[in-house]
């Protein structure tokens, strides 16, 4: 029930929004940042009734300018490591309170958000491994062919394999490995 909700990375000078709703803008400076105050303490969510009521927000630039905000609740995006990369938060222009089940609901979304960080941090890693081990496939001198156990079709070969044979990589595929002779 608020009309912003922003996934917000903090890093030494700022904050992004990685996902929002609700707003245009696409980073603040972390002085301003209400989301730098909830990693402090990344195992517990943040609420802020009423930023004005707050003597850590009642100046700060977002509470007295334009934007006027009022309501903060936001809960730290911890990962595995320990680390906390910033949080998942509901923000208002108004003064606001959630109730248990929002307190939960945030939670489990935050958890949701560090569940595809992770994800998309594993993802990167996978496909810098394939790429490492699709340079040494390549770059082995020996010739490697592989092919299905079961069907024997021919999966991949590397360029000693097309070099020793004498075959294109697509001539290959349509082989079976026992059409191969050394």
């Amino acid at each position: 029930d608020t009309p912003i909700s922003l996934v917000s990375l903090v890093d030494a000078d700022r904050q992004w929004f990685k996902a929002r709703l609700g707003l245009d803008a696409t980073s603040t400076p972390r002085d301003q940042a209400f989301c730098a105050h909830a990693i402090a303490r990344p195992d517990e969510v943040m609420i802020v009734p009423d930023a004005t009521l707050d003597p850590r927000f009642a100046d700060n630039a977002l509470v007295t300018g334009p934007f006027g905000l009022r309501f903060y609740a936001g809960v730290p995006l911890k990962v595995a490591s320990g680390h906390t990369l910033g949080s998942l938060c509901v923000i208002d222009t108004k003064p606001n309170q959630l109730n248990a089940d929002q307190i939960d609901a945030l939670r489990v979304l935050g958890r949701q958000v560090v569940g595809q960080i992770e994800l998309r941090q594993t993802l990167g890693l996978i496909h810098a491994e394939e790429e490492r081990y699709r340079s040494l496939f390549e770059a082995c001198p020996t010739p490697i062919i592989v092919y299905d156990i079961d069907s024997l079709a021919i999966l991949a070969t590397n360029r000693a394999a097309e070099a020793g044979y004498g075959y294109s990589r697509a001539e290959f595929v349509q082989l079976l490995k026992s059409d191969l002779r050394p």
